[in-house]
């Protein structure tokens, strides 16, 4: 019993947390109900001086009168509940008779779906990483028809509309492919106006335009220096390969510690692709990590663009000198 209760207690903290994770990171967005109209056409009788327009709902079988209506229009707009309806018009002639009844007309008005975008994956999307993003979005009523679209939070660009679209499991899932071409950095709202035009949102999706990383990083991952290559060559270079689209470098370095990465340095933006540690006072035996990002600056010094982190590691493999044994020198002269 005792064990039933804790796996119980354990599955309701679990779904809590992944609510609240979910909640923070995409956050769902309900628009108000537009106004629900049908419209009815009929093609205009040239001959005909004005129509009589008859709509009956089907109940338990039976179609029963709703509405009876004359009118010199050739449409008319209704507001039906959802059911099964059939209409006819009767024209009058120019003598203001009516003329022969037509067959009836049936229709079916449907429910309207709001969807209901419950998660998707993924969060964010890289646009130099692939040429298409691909989105799946998940939850219900995400039905055959729907109009999705990606459209910025901040309103600066027209929405976006996916090159593929395709709805599966009863509408509990759809997939929907984009050209990266069509898409800008930002963060966005996945929207969904399903037929019925009801809508509904989520947010929490990000598109970024990161710079590659660095390539061809030295030291190589695992460089181990050892007590006669710091005696003889007392500084460490770094090098790595420009980065398309880039004009500057951040480099840091860190150590690995039992606490976590302990930060050692950070150099501001620099247009060389090398840098040299020449005070080695500020390292320790032990294991470093150094990363170096691409970045574009503006000329006012901004950053237009960040980039991917690219990271080696490499060790300072020595022991510490131990304490200094002096000896008696014995009696020393001097003049």
């Amino acid at each position: 019993m005792v064990i039933k209760t804790l796996i119980k207690s354990f599955c309701m903290a679990m779904l809590l947390f992944f609510h609240i994770v979910r909640s923070e990171a995409q956050q769902i967005v309900n628009y108000p109900n537009p106004p629900f109209v049908q419209r009815l056409v009929w093609s205009e009788d040239p001959y005909a001086l004005q129509y009589q327009l008859l709509i009956e709902r089907e109940e338990n079988g039976v179609y029963r009168n709703l509405i009876r209506e004359i009118t010199t229009d050739s449409f008319i707009e209704v507001s039906l509940a959802p059911g099964n309806y059939r209409y006819r018009v009767i024209p009058f002639d120019l003598l203001g008779r009516l003329a022969a009844a037509p067959e009836w007309m049936n229709f079916v008005v449907r429910p309207a779906l709001r969807p209901e975008p419950v998660n998707f994956s993924p969060l964010s999307f890289n646009i130099g990483d692939e040429a298409t993003l691909r989105l799946n979005i998940f939850g219900r009523n995400l039905v055959e028809g729907a109009e999705i679209s990606l459209r910025r939070l901040d309103n600066s660009a027209n929405p976006i509309v996916p090159v593929e679209l395709l709805n599966l499991n009863d509408g509990r899932e759809a997939r929907l492919v984009f050209d990266n071409r069509q898409l800008e950095s930002g963060d966005y709202e996945i929207h969904i106006r399903n037929p019925g035009g009801l809508e509904s949102g989520i947010r929490g999706f990000t598109v970024t335009n990161l710079l590659q990383e660095p390539s061809n990083r030295f030291p190589l991952v695992g460089r181990r220096f050892v007590a006669d290559e710091l005696r003889t060559h007392r500084m460490i270079d770094f090098s790595w390969s420009t980065v398309s689209g880039a004009n500057a470098y951040i480099f840091s370095l860190f150590q690995e510690t039992s606490h976590g990465r302990r930060q050692v340095l950070r150099n501001n933006p620099s247009t060389q692709s090398t840098w040299t540690l020449r005070d080695l006072s500020i390292l320790d035996p032990g294991t470093f990590i150094w990363q170096v990002e691409a970045v574009s600056l503006n000329p006012n010094g901004s950053f237009e663009r960040r980039g991917r982190i690219g990271e080696n590691t490499f060790i300072i493999d020595i022991l510490l000198p131990g304490r200094v044994r002096t000896e008696d020198p014995g009696v020393l002269y001097g003049n």
